[in-house]
């Protein structure tokens, strides 16, 4: 596959827009292109496997590049302008991922070797990518956080709500805890409890008290019956 090189010119522009290379200076961009290789990939070909030692960063000049890992799969495709495989060079970790040519692609190279060697007498050129990367690797945390923090959320059960409303003379109506999908409806009203009636004992009929003054007499007073005695009774 062949692939016209941008110029030197264009090149420096493109690291100047590479978030790894923010604050790094003209003079020191050329001395980086100055150890940058170009290579090219066909699709389907491996750049590097995730687990092996990082010996070497990438730019993506032309082309897609996949970036997977062993559980996840695909997680991003790299399109130009963009850099991989620079942490692990910067940090010298094993490499987090794999890459894989999506499509033919150009790509520029940077051996660790020679960046070391480049760093050895430019300090401030690892001292400015290190802090770029430290930066980038934050973004990435409060990311995955953020992810996180939204899918407990999603997972998270509703709060229980109230089983039952109460209204005094109204039949209780069930409320479901989501208060989803709940046909709202008029409460019928209950019934008020009427207690039976008592019967009052009825008092056989009789005859009737006879008032006084109507035929009732008074006993008599046995005193009167002594005062009317005959002498020698």
């Amino acid at each position: 596959m062949a692939t016209k090189m941008p110029t030197f010119s264009r090149l420096a522009e493109l690291f100047r827009r590479l978030p790894v290379f923010h604050g790094v200076t003209d003079e020191e961009i050329e001395r980086l292109l100055k150890i940058c290789h170009s290579t090219t990939f066909l699709a389907g070909e491996a750049i590097c496997a995730q687990g092996e030692p990082s010996d070497r960063m990438f730019i993506c000049l032309a082309g897609e590049v996949e970036i997977r890992t062993d559980k996840a799969g695909v997680i991003h495709v790299m399109r130009p302008v963009e850099v991989f495989g620079e942490m692990g060079v910067v940090t010298e970790q094993p490499r987090s991922a794999s890459a894989v040519a999506k499509t033919d692609c150009t790509l520029l190279m940077i051996h660790k070797r020679d960046f070391d060697v480049l760093i050895l007498h430019s300090q401030r050129i690892g001292m400015v990518m290190l802090r770029n990367i430290a930066k980038a690797l934050s973004q990435r945390l409060a990311d995955a956080n953020a992810k996180v923090e939204a899918l407990t959320r999603a997972q998270a059960p509703a709060p229980a709500g109230p089983i039952h409303r109460f209204t005094p003379g109204v039949a209780p109506v069930p409320i479901p805890p989501s208060g989803i999908g709940m046909k709202t409806s008029v409460p019928a009203p209950v019934q008020a409890f009427a207690p039976a009636p008592v019967p009052v004992p009825q008092v056989p009929a009789g005859p009737s008290p006879t008032p006084l003054g109507e035929g009732f007499e008074f006993p008599p007073d046995p005193a009167d019956a002594k005062k009317t005695a005959p002498p020698g009774a």
